[in-house]
């Protein structure tokens, strides 16, 4: 028997639901799996850079997050959830960066 192909709508479903729970790694792999069946779909794109946003973020990575999250924007311009997840990304890479400065000075 062949088994028959989880739908799109169901992984899309699925990373909604993990991105609720804030299971991003479980999210990203969901989403990942979306697009490939349906690599066009911007809803799937811009959800696969949020969540792959907050993610660089959680690993101090805040300069790829912010381009995760400028890639979500150029997908959907109007978006604060984006635009406010950015700001979040730039502010903390700059205390980090002035964290990281002042510490050289001391």
């Amino acid at each position: 028997q062949r088994v028959a192909e989880v739908p799109f709508l169901l992984y899309m479903l699925r990373t909604v639901a993990l991105c609720d729970l804030c299971r991003w790694e479980e999210a990203v792999s969901d989403c990942r799996k979306a697009l490939s069946i349906d690599p066009k779909d911007e809803t799937a794109q811009y959800t696969l850079h949020i969540a792959t946003g907050i993610l660089r973020a959680k690993c101090f990575k805040f300069e790829a997050a912010v381009g995760c999250f400028s890639k979500a924007i150029r997908i959907r311009p109007v978006s604060s959830e984006a635009r406010i997840h950015r700001a979040i990304a730039l502010a903390r890479a700059a205390r980090a960066a002035g964290a990281g400065a002042g510490g050289a000075q001391s």
